[in-house]
């Protein structure tokens, strides 16, 4: 390193970055040029700012330990970076991840500041108790096919709905669920820690509550009151199934109905906005002793076609909101005949129990 011609020294030695004239003024014993004067230099981080690391004799910004980035975070590379981050967060490198690695966003398979990573899944094991990694890099619930599926002990297969790419409708879906406790809302005793669900003195409230369970009935005493419940849970399902049918069926109505009148009103409103534009370049190409004449027809058919951009607007808010109803009705048929499906199969099962019980 170049050094300078000895001169006066200080009493104090300077830290990195002081202005020095010898080795001697300087804590870390170095005193060298950065082209434009000379600068203590450092020999060990400590010898620079909290914000820096040392770096061949310079101290540059950055870090150069974990403990210069604060708790919760760490250095890597000369950068702090937060570490712990969850599945879903933004990372930098697999280090800052709690399970998993740091997947990359960008196609090219870079992780940079500008497209950063994101915490991922390879493998199940990644993953929390009963949640195993999809092809994605999310941890989620074991797929299942309703209403039975192949879900680890404790739990069953739960019905969800999910949005098509694009919002082009919807598809039902399974996942494995924790049975639930006491007190839970439910469908039937499947769905149960204590493999009882209650629907009510009558067995028709629906849905029913997870209740704690007993000891078992006698059969011949309790099939005829299981198959009754039974049914009456089928005959309530059917009916719900009904009243969603006719729900749809009338949203869908009012829907084709609105998209019609729709239509309509913008083919009204270009025609007005034709017969506009045609009165105007006739006014404009009229002589100065008929334009009074022509002006009030420009006027009239101005009227006419903000009238008819008003109902075009109207026309498609409500259409807007008819749609939504009806997207909204869809799901909840879906859910009603998924219902009726399980009721048939709980209602079968117990006919079959009832008919083993008396033979």
């Amino acid at each position: 390193m170049q050094q300078p011609m000895p001169g006066t020294t200080h009493a104090a030695l300077s830290p990195a970055d002081s202005p020095c004239t010898e080795p001697a003024d300087c804590a870390s014993g170095i005193c060298h040029s950065d082209g434009f004067q000379f600068l203590c230099g450092c020999q060990a981080d400590d010898d620079c700012l909290w914000s820096q690391y040392c770096s061949v004799g310079y101290c540059t910004e950055g870090c150069g330990s974990d403990a210069q980035c604060g708790w919760g975070r760490f250095c890597k590379a000369h950068a702090c970076y937060e570490e712990n981050r969850k599945f879903g967060e933004s990372c930098m490198f697999d280090e800052a991840c709690v399970q998993g690695y740091c997947k990359p966003k960008d196609p090219s398979g870079l992780i940079t500041r500008k497209y950063p990573g994101t915490c991922a899944c390879r493998e199940d094991s990644d993953c929390p108790e009963k949640l195993e990694c999809n092809a994605g890099g999310r941890c989620e619930p074991h797929p299942c096919q309703v209403p039975h599926g192949d879900c680890p002990q404790g739990q069953f297969c739960l019905s969800y709905f999910e949005t098509l790419p694009g919002g082009r409708g919807m598809v039902e879906r399974g996942k494995c669920q924790d049975l639930y406790p006491n007190d839970a809302p439910c469908i039937d005793n499947s769905q149960c820690l204590s493999d009882a669900c209650d629907h009510g003195p009558r067995g028709v409230t629906f849905p029913g509550t997870c209740i704690p369970g007993s000891s078992p009935p006698d059969p011949q005493n309790q099939e005829p009151d299981a198959l009754a419940a039974a049914q009456a849970r089928y005959d309530v399902a059917i009916q719900a199934l009904a009243a969603a049918k006719e729900t749809v069926n009338e949203a869908k109505r009012t829907l084709e109905e609105v998209k019609a009148a729709y239509g309509e009103a913008k083919d009204e409103k270009t025609e007005a906005k034709q017969t506009y534009l045609a009165a105007k370049a006739d006014y404009r190409a009229a002589t100065a002793e008929n334009r009074a004449e022509i002006r009030e027809t420009v006027n009239t058919a101005k009227v006419d076609y903000l009238a008819a951009s008003q109902v075009v607007t109207e026309t498609r808010v409500e259409y807007t909101a008819t749609k939504t109803v009806y997207m909204e009705a869809k799901p909840l048929y879906a859910a009603a005949k998924r219902t009726a499906k399980i009721e048939a199969a709980a209602l079968k099962a117990a006919q079959k129990a009832y008919d083993k019980a008396t033979e």
